[in-house]
């Protein structure tokens, strides 16, 4: 039995957007101190969406794969429509059912984001 998806292990060896932007309205480097995962977003906020962002991440397969994945779904939304997400929206979203331990993991890019916007 693959314990990952396909699709994740596909966006964990090739991350989409996983470079850093030079220009940039919103920065935030988020840690995942339970495993050591760390995500870095770069976004730019233009006419009130996401027009560019940029996820470096390091760790392991589900923090990375998600910063990928969840950086394609979130080019185009508002800041509002970010602050609506949750735990539950990852959940779904990532198709994967996990532990607490391990739920961190695809929370850290929503997290990260968030915070981006908190602390412009």
């Amino acid at each position: 039995m693959n314990f990952y998806k396909e699709d994740l292990l596909d966006h964990y060896q090739n991350p989409r957007n996983g470079k850093a932007l030079i220009e940039y309205t919103h920065r935030y480097t988020a840690l995942n101190p339970m495993c050591g995962d760390k995500i870095q977003v770069f976004i730019t906020y233009k006419n009130g969406i996401i027009e560019k962002i940029g996820c470096v991440s390091s760790g392991c397969v589900l923090s990375t794969a998600a910063a990928s994945k969840f950086s394609e779904h979130v080019k185009g939304l508002s800041q509002n429509q970010i602050q609506e997400l949750d735990h539950e929206f990852m959940a779904k979203f990532m198709a994967v059912q996990l532990g607490i331990n391990r739920m961190q993991c695809i929370l850290l890019p929503l997290q990260a984001i968030k915070k981006a916007f908190e602390n412009k």
